[in-house]
């Protein structure tokens, strides 16, 4: 929401919905990996998917788009393109562990992050 100021020194404010996820916000940092973030974690919450590899997935997806978007893409964009949603996907883990309450972000292992109980089931978790 935008304040805004109608002329009667009163402040009104506007909502602006394609400020939250666009193209633009897609095409940086913080926003794709905030994009990887809500994925995976929502894959986890509802479908009870490992957000690691699926999160991992999406880093890549986001990051092909982004490259595909450019004219003429070379050999080096596309070794950067790998890069950057390795990146992408780094920052969305550590935002996934800073996020997760203390008491979830001890390393799970390989065997118990297949099966999530019900009760351990939550929204922000850490995918570690």
């Amino acid at each position: 929401m935008q304040p805004h100021d109608d002329g009667a020194n009163k402040m009104i404010l506007t909502d602006q919905q394609n400020q939250l996820i666009d193209t633009a916000t897609l095409s940086s940092l913080t926003g794709s990996s905030v994009a990887v973030l809500l994925a995976g974690n929502v894959a986890q919450y509802v479908f009870n998917w490992n957000p690691r590899w699926f999160g991992l997935a999406v880093a890549c997806v986001i990051s092909t788009t982004v490259t595909m978007s450019t004219q003429h893409a070379s050999a080096i964009d596309w070794v950067v393109c790998m890069l950057r949603a390795f990146q992408i996907y780094a920052t969305a883990v550590g935002l996934a562990t800073v996020t997760a309450p203390k008491s979830l972000r001890h390393r799970v292992s390989h065997a118990s992050s297949k099966q999530s109980s019900p009760a351990q089931k939550k929204f922000l978790t850490s995918w570690y």
